[in-house]
Formats: structure tokens, sequence, C-alpha cells
């Protein structure tokens, strides 16, 4: 794997490759919303809190519809 040099000098880090799958994530995210375990700090995350008021699936599909949800790719994994 290709590391950006002002990475690979850097210690105690794991790197690994990025698991992209949006299905397992989603559900998990939103489990963690119901139980009432999943806390966010609007102050510290406002980009994630735009986001979600954003958030919109395809009609008809478990696909989300626009790709600007960085803040909430971060959140799933």
């Amino acid at each position: 794997m290709f590391l950006p040099s002002s990475i690979r000098g850097l210690t105690g880090f794991k790197i690994q490759a990025a698991v992209n799958a949006q299905n397992p994530g989603i559900p998990a995210v939103h489990s963690r919303i119901e139980a009432g375990t999943l806390k966010i700090i609007g102050s510290a995350c406002s980009n994630l809190v735009s986001e979600s008021e954003l958030y919109q699936y395809e009609e008809s599909s478990d696909k989300p519809a626009k790709d600007y949800d960085h803040a909430l790719d971060a959140l799933r994994y």
C-alpha cells in the first residue's frame, strides 16, 4: 500500500484499507440512535449535523440519494 511521506514516518498508528460498504454501517448507526447510545455534540460536529439534515434516500431504494455525506460516512465506521 502506498503511504504519503507525511504518514510513513508516524509511529503508533494502525493504518488499514477502508471498508466502504454502506449497508452494514447505516443500520448500525440507526440502532445506536434508537437505543440512545449515539451521542453527538452539535457544536463540535457542525458538518455532521448539517449533513444529517440533508440526508435522503433514492426513491424505492436503500441507497443514499447524493454523495454529500462525508461526515456521515466517517460516523458509520
